[in-house]
């Protein structure tokens, strides 16, 4: 029998240990298509934290509506940004801010393969 320590676990880990019989420690158990509450074992996958984090959507402030964007008031252009490996690399400056969201979707699938989310 698995013991589970931790009451804080949330229903995705719960699922993870029911099905393999482990804790996946120093792991996150992700989710793979965003939707929080589908703990599917089929829909779950183990992650590093910035794994996990590559795979989430736009944050609600983001005003462009598109991850990986923002808007440079000194410019008057839209930027385009990823993070991997806790480091930000900038992908430039664009009049249109979906060819910046091009630019990051490019770079997510470069740098962050299956768990890229455009969202």
């Amino acid at each position: 029998m698995v013991r589970i320590e931790n009451v804080n676990y949330r229903a995705h880990r719960i699922a993870w240990v029911i099905e393999y019989g482990e804790d996946p420690a120093g792991y996150e158990v992700d989710h793979i298509n965003g939707i929080k509450t589908d703990n599917r074992i089929e829909n779950l996958r183990l992650s590093r934290r910035g794994q996990n984090r590559a795979n989430s959507v736009h944050n609600a402030s983001n005003k462009a509506g598109l991850k990986g964007i923002y808007w440079c008031k000194k410019q008057k252009k839209w930027r385009a940004q990823i993070t991997t490996n806790k480091k930000v690399i900038k992908l430039g400056s664009f009049d249109d801010p979906f060819e910046a969201h091009m630019a990051y979707r490019e770079a997510a699938v470069k740098y962050h393969g299956e768990f890229a989310n455009f969202g």
